[in-house]
């Protein structure tokens, strides 16, 4: 994200509240994005290929822990890298992209194998 910004991932519910409670207000800020995001996680060996077709980065350089701002078929999207091996990346994108993120993400993934579950 940047030099002492962080995004931080949970099924938690109240997490928000819970840390703000434990944080100093006058150095730190969080900001809850729950409902601004729609996310999508992708995985495979070929996970990089289908990120290649609509995406200017260079994902080969990306690493487990990683995480990037760029586009997808220009929508706005934030590149979370998870996990190496298995491969594993977490997408996020606009809610009002939603829809679009994810036919434009499943018509990348058609041929390498993809079928909707």
């Amino acid at each position: 994200m940047g030099p002492n910004n962080y995004l931080i991932v949970s099924k938690k519910l109240d997490l928000v509240e819970n840390e703000s409670k434990k944080i100093d207000n006058a150095n730190f800020a969080s900001t809850d994005l729950s409902n601004s995001k729609t996310i999508i996680e992708i995985g495979g060996d070929l996970a990089d290929e289908v990120l290649k077709k609509g995406c200017p980065l260079n994902i080969n350089e990306m690493k487990e822990g990683d995480c990037s701002n760029s586009i997808y078929n220009s929508m706005s999207v934030t590149l979370d890298f998870i996990s190496d091996n298995p491969k594993k990346i977490r997408l996020f994108s606009l809610r009002s992209y939603g829809e679009s993120f994810y036919h434009s993400i499943t018509d990348a993934c058609l041929e390498y194998g993809y079928i909707a579950i």
